[in-house]
């Protein structure tokens, strides 16, 4: 069950990357347990952090996961040392916004869908702890490098 902190988290970044970004479409982002959504394939539920829906319409809809949100909190806002969010290839919560929302333009995963991620997500501030944990990513694969040599 999602705390009002959390939910408070999410929406705050979801009106952050949607304010950068200078996005002024109509569109439904929420936080969701994927669990619940009988239509997704069990592969998705085990898989997917975020999800872009478009209806007969044209209309999109764009759910997160919950548990993925969660970790994020967890990691980014509580300083945690028991979050999982590590496991998750270094993806944050703005990260997968960007990625949905870039699901709007380009539908399959493809270069133009990733340039359009990378273009996206240029426009927002990812948060401190990100960056230092990049950092020490950087200093680990040039560590295991320098000890190819």
């Amino acid at each position: 069950m999602t705390t009002q902190s959390i939910q408070e988290y999410f929406n705050s970044t979801v009106q952050k990357v949607l304010s950068e970004i200078g996005c002024t479409m109509n569109i439904d982002i929420t936080m969701i347990d994927f669990d619940s959504i009988k239509e997704l394939p069990k592969k998705t539920k085990n898989q997917a952090i975020g999800i872009c829906w478009q209806n007969e319409f044209g209309q999109h809809r764009i759910n997160i996961d919950e548990f993925f949100v969660e970790e994020c909190y967890k990691y980014f806002v509580l300083d945690s040392k028991i979050s999982t969010w590590e496991l998750c290839d270094g993806e944050t919560l703005e990260h997968v916004i960007c990625h949905e929302l870039a699901h709007t333009q380009v539908w399959n995963h493809t270069k133009k869908h990733t340039n359009l991620t990378n273009e996206l997500l240029s426009k927002v501030t990812l948060p401190k702890k990100y960056h230092e944990y990049m950092e020490k990513q950087i200093a680990k694969m040039m560590q295991e490098g320098s000890n190819l040599i």
